[in-house]
């Protein structure tokens, strides 16, 4: 009898401690799922908060490139009318004064 009682209270410490075992190893399960999901959140957090600032980068670089376009779009324009203005002149002048020896120009005045 005695060493049937100590089989089976040594069965149920082993039982036991499989037990703890078992819940030990899924705690630690749960943690490490816990802390895995918590990495992934924060490593998400981050990527859209990089890919924030690269847009907002990438916008503000376009707009700074949209500006300058603009800006040489216009120095160009004024350096043409520049350059046009002379020519402009001289050929109202050079259209009135053929005009003005030719009587059948009488309707461009």
């Amino acid at each position: 009898d005695e060493q049937l009682e100590w089989g089976e209270q040594q069965e149920l410490a082993l039982e036991k401690r499989r037990d703890e075992q078992l819940e030990w190893g899924e705690q630690q399960e749960d943690e490490q799922l816990e802390w895995g999901e918590q990495q992934e959140d924060e490593q998400l957090e981050w990527g859209e908060q990089q890919e924030d600032e690269q847009l907002e980068w990438g916008e503000q670089q376009e707009d700074e490139q949209l500006e300058h376009e603009e800006q040489q779009e216009v120095k160009q324009l004024e350096r043409r009318q520049q350059q046009e203005l002379p020519k402009f002149g001289n050929a109202i002048s050079v259209t009135k004064s053929s005009c003005s020896a030719n009587s059948s120009c009488s309707s461009f005045h």
